[in-house]
């Protein structure tokens, strides 16, 4: 895993292709201690997706979620964290970067725009300068 947010499929999770951190909460608790300044080197982020579809308004959702991130991305570029977002879904990639979960394809560019890179089928990347 990289410095930056990191997703990951939680089968290949599983799978152990990839390493689960010690230190794994919440979609939910992580923005909350994102927006605190409190913010662990290494932690695995869960629910993101189920954030996502489950929401009635999915663009201010996002929105908020962009500008929440953008807010803090000189905290996390100082601190060069590694996060790492479990997804109980699949990645896809077109000419845009989405989370597919139950025939619902979630797009990352609303929150990520184009700073997203393709590492693997399992594996999106992006930097914290979003």
């Amino acid at each position: 895993m990289k410095v930056g947010y990191n997703f990951v499929t939680k089968e290949a999770v599983e799978e152990g292709k990839y390493e689960k951190f010690e230190k794994v909460i919440s979609i939910i608790n992580f923005l909350r201690l994102l927006k605190k300044g409190i913010v662990s080197e290494k932690i695995s982020v869960v629910g993101f997706e189920k954030l996502l579809s489950s929401c009635d308004n999915y663009n201010e959702l996002t929105r908020v979620i962009r500008n929440l991130l953008r807010e803090n991305s000189e905290k996390l570029l100082q601190k060069s964290p590694i996060i790492q977002f479990i997804i109980d879904g699949d990645l896809q990639k077109n000419e845009k970067y989405f989370i597919v979960v139950e025939n619902k394809k979630l797009s990352l560019n609303l929150i990520f725009g184009d700073r997203l890179e393709f590492i693997e089928l399992d594996w999106f990347y992006s930097r914290f300068n979003i």
